[in-house]
């Protein structure tokens, strides 16, 4: 089974949700500063770059989780391949 992953269309998406997500936290300070709603519905501390518990804390702890799986299968696909998995050994 191969799975062909593209660099510049992986980099497209990312970067994309990147910035849909720096647009929902932008509005989410304006929210909270300008028109003074602390908490507004959730939303502004669900888009807060700053908390624990945001969206965008999500997003990064699943890339760095599909980053790993990715590294892990490249490592096995290796090591049955007889080649060196471990290059700077």
């Amino acid at each position: 089974m191969n799975i062909e992953i593209q660099p510049k269309k992986a980099f497209i998406v990312l970067l994309s949700i990147f910035f849909i997500l720096l647009v929902f936290h932008l509005g989410a300070l304006f929210v909270k500063h300008y028109l003074g709603y602390p908490v507004a519905l959730g939303l502004v501390p669900m888009f807060h770059f700053d908390s624990d518990t945001s969206i965008s804390s999500y997003y990064s702890a699943l890339c760095l989780l599909v980053a790993g799986v990715i590294l892990a299968n490249i490592s096995i696909l290796h090591k049955k391949r007889s080649d060196s998995y471990l290059y700077w050994f």
